[in-house]
């Protein structure tokens, strides 16, 4: 029965997509707190979990392989190259505990319109990223980005601004 609601869930959500003109491919899993604007379209295996929510702007893109979890907020137009990670959480490191047994602590990311972020980029917990901001592949973005800004490097640093 539990396998069941799940199945007739996902086939819910997915009506639900198609409704506002937004593709999700079959291999991607979506968690039900997601809400995702018109038009969005989402490739193969992605992976968004919501530990709160997770809103996707209208016209949002996501290439194959992206992983967002978390708290996150994306505006709309907003790129994301393949295997790019939004990752809102990490692990206290108190040395008087377990790395196991550590408590999570956890800051909403948000990212907002016209945003385009490259292939393998990581976008960490507490980040915002400013309108029309360009995340170059492989990036590591651990503070927040004004906008128009071009960011790259680990840890990411503004190298220009659009013109």
């Amino acid at each position: 029965m539990i396998i069941l609601k799940k199945i007739l869930r996902k086939i819910i959500q997915r009506y639900r997509f198609r409704k506002t003109g937004t593709s999700v491919n079959r291999t991607t899993i979506v968690s039900e707190n997601v809400i995702i604007g018109r038009q969005a379209k989402i490739l193969d295996y992605c992976r968004i979990l919501a530990e709160d929510e997770i809103l996707l702007g209208d016209y949002f893109f996501s290439n194959s392989f992206c992983l967002l979890s978390g708290n996150i907020q994306i505006g709309s137009r907003v790129m994301l190259g393949p295997r790019v990670t939004v990752w809102g959480r990490e692990h206290e490191t108190d040395k008087r505990f377990p790395m196991m047994s550590q408590d999570k602590v956890s800051k909403k990311i948000v990212i907002g319109d016209d945003v385009w972020i490259g292939a393998h980029a990581v976008i960490l917990k507490g980040v915002s990223i400013g309108n029309g901001a360009v995340v170059a592949a492989g990036a590591v973005v651990t503070k927040d980005v004004p906008e128009y800004a071009f960011v790259a490097g680990v840890p990411a640093v503004v190298i220009k601004y659009r013109e």
